[in-house]
């Protein structure tokens, strides 16, 4: 089959793939409390260790739902919101004397990014 014959149905099926689609803040939300929670249960578990906290942050966003994703230009304001929250949360840990890096670490800044997205969210007060 030649390539001429192929490239008009490639043109409609490409016009037709959805538009990119990326975190809101709810999903944020969603995927710090996932990977928080994941840790917790294996935590829980004799000889459960966890990948990291790179792997279960990729892992949680993976399972996101849906309707917490936005196509990428809606989600733009809602990133640089979420980003000011997680820096916010990264001074919080530091401010604590919490070394990055460590098992602490980790645990402080999923804690306080879930405490500052929520506040940006307007779902929770930042104790």
């Amino acid at each position: 089959m030649r390539a001429a014959t192929l490239f008009p149905p490639l043109l409609i099926l490409a016009a037709c793939t959805p538009a990119p689609r990326e975190p809101g803040l709810a999903g944020y939300l969603h995927i710090l409390t996932a990977a928080r929670d994941a840790r917790e249960a294996c935590a829980g578990l004799p000889g459960c260790t966890t990948p990291g906290l790179e792997r279960d942050l990729a892992r949680a966003e993976a399972g996101t739902p849906s309707e917490f994703m936005l196509p990428s230009q809606m989600a733009a304001t809602e990133r640089s919101l979420a980003e000011a929250a997680l820096q916010a949360a990264h001074a919080d840990c530091r401010g604590r004397g919490i070394k990055p890096g460590s098992a602490r670490w980790e645990r402080c800044h999923l804690d306080r990014g879930i405490a500052r997205l929520g506040e940006v969210a307007g779902l929770s007060p930042v104790p």
